[in-house]
């Protein structure tokens, strides 16, 4: 098993897909299978239609739960923001929140909890500054990951966060009655081609992802790197790009992915029925020996070119990969280049389960040299 789990042993078995009660759901763990959970023109990945959204949660609105035409319209909605272009010039404003909550760290005493130190206000701070949003709407939106998204085994499980779609709808109507400003919440508010359930839509699933997946990728990196002796052994800042690799495919953020069946179709061998659901287990696919050696190991020295499924793939990959990346990559430098972070020896490792988000939830460092 990894090293750094608390996970189920049978989130990781590799073989032919099975049919999981719990879920409802036909269960896809071989790499091959979930690429097609994720690639299969005959999957749908929209949950709900127009009349029902507001009896969902707001992420199932948003364009990770859309097909056809209302997914293209979304993506092309936000798609200049998160551009490699334009994430590389925000590159040193993510540098200079990393750096400064990087000297606040070093400068604690005692173990420290390291999602409300560095990793949680990092990429909050970031996407609220793209967003045009305060940090109160981050603190706001983490309540409901930890409430929510927690508890939930499934996407399309989570409730429909009543108070959520209020405080979005306010927010838009405060937005609209005011001036212009430049960030990216006003845009989506003034673009004619976007209806409230898409702006609101757009906005939790870039707050919600946005906030987690890097928290999660720089939480479980740190746990991983200390849990091999890597971070008392010195890392190189050149193996910062392995680092993220390794990290995304042991510990994927968004381990499950969900979908139902437009029509009769095979998946990895599999006969689906129109209308069924299927679930492809990335974790488990990430550890497929087929397409990776010694799956269990945390090895720095896989060759780079071996993808991996965290950010999925076909049209409904990440929008945000290239923000992600450059967050992982700062988050790490910095981190890093703290002098004697470690993780407390007495730290408990935790994450929520049942949860289709069963990240580490919280991650107590030490910094400084050893008494």
């Amino acid at each position: 098993m990894p090293t750094v789990s608390s996970l189920p042993p049978e989130l990781y078995f590799i073989g032919p897909p099975t049919w999981n009660d719990q879920l409802g759901s036909w269960w896809v763990t071989r790499y091959a299978g979930v690429q097609e959970v994720l690639t299969a023109p005959g999957l749908s990945a929209e949950y709900v239609t127009a009349a029902e959204r507001e009896q969902h949660t707001p992420l199932m609105s948003g364009p990770q739960a859309a097909d056809g035409e209302r997914h293209r319209r979304l993506r092309a909605a936000i798609a200049d923001r998160f551009s490699p272009a334009a994430v590389e010039r925000l590159r040193p404003i993510i540098t200079g929140i990393a750096q400064d909550l990087a000297d606040q760290l070093a400068g604690t005493s005692g173990p420290t909890d390291l999602g409300a130190a560095f990793t949680r206000p990092l990429p909050a701070q970031v996407i609220c500054a793209i967003l045009g949003l305060d940090q109160e709407a981050a603190g706001r939106v983490w309540g409901w990951i930890e409430a929510d998204l927690f508890s939930s085994p499934a996407t399309s499980m989570v409730g429909p966060q009543a108070d959520q779609w209020a405080f979005w709808r306010q927010l838009l109507s405060e937005r609209r009655r005011q001036r212009q400003g430049p960030g990216l919440l006003d845009e989506l508010a003034a673009n004619p081609t976007l209806d409230d359930h898409d702006v609101i839509g757009l906005l939790a699933i870039l707050m919600h992802a946005g906030m987690a997946t890097t928290t999660a990728v720089l939480t479980s990196a740190i746990a991983q790197l200390d849990a091999n002796g890597l971070l008392a052994a010195g890392v190189d800042h050149a193996a910062v790009s392995a680092i993220i690799r390794e990290t995304l495919r042991t510990d994927p953020p968004f381990p499950f992915v969900r979908r139902r069946a437009l029509e009769d179709l095979k998946i990895d061998g599999q006969p689906i029925q129109a209308g069924e659901w299927v679930t492809g287990c990335i974790l488990a696919a990430h550890h497929d020996p087929d397409r990776w050696p010694d799956p269990h190991r945390f090895r720095l020295d896989r060759p780079p070119g071996i993808e991996d499924l965290a950010f999925g793939r076909g049209v409904h990959r990440c929008a945000g990969v290239n923000l992600a990346w450059v967050e992982l990559e700062i988050g790490l430098q910095v981190l890093l280049g703290i002098d004697g972070l470690r993780v407390d020896p007495a730290a408990t490792l935790t994450r929520p389960w049942p949860s289709y988000l069963p990240m580490l939830t919280g991650l107590s460092v030490i910094v400084g040299p050893s008494k």
